[in-house]
């Protein structure tokens, strides 16, 4: 039986109302203090959905390691490459501004896109990942510096959540069947 179905089976029965704000409560707080210890600016908006995400619904393929990482990498590259193809490098960073260009505009739809495209080709879906390629095309994101942050970001919130996911679903010490 899923213990999702039945949390009285998983390892750690406890009511979702306590597992998903502590989860999510937790997720955040572990990027924010690793931010706050190496001065590096780790936490950012895409970790929030994600966060939350892996409180949710920890039984979700979207919440695996692997669709966490892979999820936000191709979000990064698409919208990376959306705005190469675009050239729209050089339109004002829209959550700065308040402008939303024509080429910002077309750029976060082309990378919305891509992102969703590709995550599903290769079985990394991650819904998040949508923050993370808007972040790029909308302008907030445009050098390698931030780009590595929050992969780091997203690095510590995938480790710690599947940590926790595998506690919650009473898999400690099991593989998981993917």
């Amino acid at each position: 039986m899923d213990p999702m179905k039945n949390p009285a089976t998983s390892a750690v029965a406890a009511p979702k109302m306590l597992w998903e704000p502590l989860t999510a409560t937790v997720l955040v707080l572990v990027v924010g203090l690793a931010a706050l210890i190496s001065g590096q600016a780790l936490l950012v908006a895409s970790l929030g959905p994600t966060a939350y995400m892996m409180a949710d619904s920890p039984a979700h393929p979207s919440t695996r390691f692997y669709n966490t990482i892979v999820g936000h990498l191709v979000g990064l590259l698409g919208g990376f490459l959306v705005l190469w193809i675009l050239d729209s490098w050089h339109d004002p960073d829209v959550l700065q501004t308040g402008v939303l260009t024509f080429g910002r505009l077309w750029s976060a739809v082309l990378a919305v896109f891509v992102t969703v495209l590709v995550t599903v080709l290769i079985h990394a879906s991650h819904p998040p990942a949508g923050a993370t390629t808007l972040l790029v095309a909308l302008g907030s994101i445009q050098q390698a510096g931030p780009a590595i942050k929050l992969m780091v970001g997203v690095l510590i919130v995938a480790s710690v959540g599947e940590g926790i996911r595998h506690l919650r679903l009473g898999r400690v010490g099991r593989a998981e069947s993917t």
